[in-house]
């Protein structure tokens, strides 16, 4: 019988996560669920033989669990696993540090409000209104980020909350696809 989560506690010295983009490789699997090695490299603007790599010694060091899927064609997807993580004063100055010299890619640009004005783009605003019904604030920043990195200046509120909604009903028929395999792997 497996294990409902791996019981073994990391520390993030011996994680083998000794870079920021590895967990930003983790944290973009906890957040949006299995991908490919090929979408975790557009997602994250990563090489991809780079991004292989990591993946490849976050899968030895039992953080991440591959599986090889056919849909239109064959490809290998990556899962997280659960993991216990046990973190020591000097792991996480490690962290810090690294952290600290990654260069920061936070977008500006200008949109078209509903007034008509040419103005700066603020994310809590844009936020409030999901937040304020109930959206949980990981979804919006994760939505968000996917649609950001298409974005222009001068395109309308409109038009980036249309593209803010697809990217919510990609992930919604994600949810739902997920859902049917699991049922279906179950019976």
């Amino acid at each position: 019988m497996q294990k409902p989560y791996n019981s073994i506690i990391y520390d993030i010295t011996y994680w083998r996560v000794d870079n920021p983009i590895k967990l930003k490789i983790l944290a973009l699997l906890i957040e949006e669920g299995s991908k490919s090695i090929t979408d975790i490299s557009k997602d994250l603007d990563i090489n991809f033989s780079t991004t292989h790599k990591y993946l490849e010694q976050l899968e030895a060091a039992g953080l991440v669990t591959s599986k090889q899927v056919s849909e239109n064609r064959l490809k290998r997807l990556f899962y997280i696993n659960d993991f216990d993580v046990q973190l020591s004063p000097s792991g996480i100055s490690n962290l810090i540090s690294a952290t600290n010299k990654t260069p920061s890619k936070i977008k500006t640009f200008k949109v078209i409000n509903e007034s008509g004005e040419f103005v700066e783009f603020d994310e809590k605003i844009f936020s409030q209104k999901y937040l304020k019904r109930g959206m949980p604030r990981g979804l919006i920043s994760n939505a968000l980020a996917s649609v950001l990195e298409k974005v222009y200046d001068g395109i309308t509120i409109h038009e980036l909350r249309e593209s803010f909604k697809d990217e919510l009903d990609k992930r919604m028929q994600n949810i739902i696809d997920v859902s049917k395999q699991v049922t279906v792997a179950e019976s």
